[in-house]
């Protein structure tokens, strides 16, 4: 942008030095020239100021989209590993689908798992040192496994 405010002053000097004014019609339509020149000079010093203020603005927005985009990603990561831990279990009565938290089998503690819907107990999982699982069996089922007749073992998703 320097050098085309160096080549209009340029000009300017080179008309005065020419004694090209106001007294004819060619000289009047020259000094014009030059000073539109000057005019379209300052209007793109203007611009460029104002595209480099939208530039750092838009970079400002875009890190903080950045940012954002990162925060988003980690919560959606975070819900999706907690989705993997649960465990999923039709009831064999009313066949209602029932999940719960995988994290509970964890426990040495003794656990019951009761469907919502018929109040029927459909999981248990013994206090004991084998942590023994099983799934109550609706009627008229069998077990064909080694636990106890009329029980099979969850799994998890």
């Amino acid at each position: 942008m320097q050098k085309l405010r160096q080549r209009i002053s340029y000009l300017q000097g080179l008309a005065e030095g020419m004694n090209v004014g106001a007294s004819s019609r060619e000289g009047r339509l020259l000094t014009e020239m030059l000073q539109v020149l000057g005019d379209m000079a300052d209007s793109i010093d203007t611009l460029k100021a104002e595209q480099e203020r939208l530039d750092e603005i838009v970079e400002s927005m875009d890190d903080d989209l950045f940012q954002l985009e990162q925060d988003m990603y980690e919560d959606d990561e975070e819900e999706d590993d907690d989705d993997d831990d649960i465990v999923e279990i039709a009831c064999p009565s009313c066949h209602e689908n029932i999940t719960f938290d995988a994290e509970l089998l964890d426990d040495d503690d003794y656990l019951e798992v009761t469907c919502p819907s018929c109040r029927q107990v459909i999981f248990i999982q013994e206090g004991d040192e084998d942590m023994e699982e099983r799934i109550i069996a609706g009627a008229g089922e069998e077990c064909h496994c080694d636990c106890d007749e009329g029980a099979h073992h969850p799994q998890t998703h």
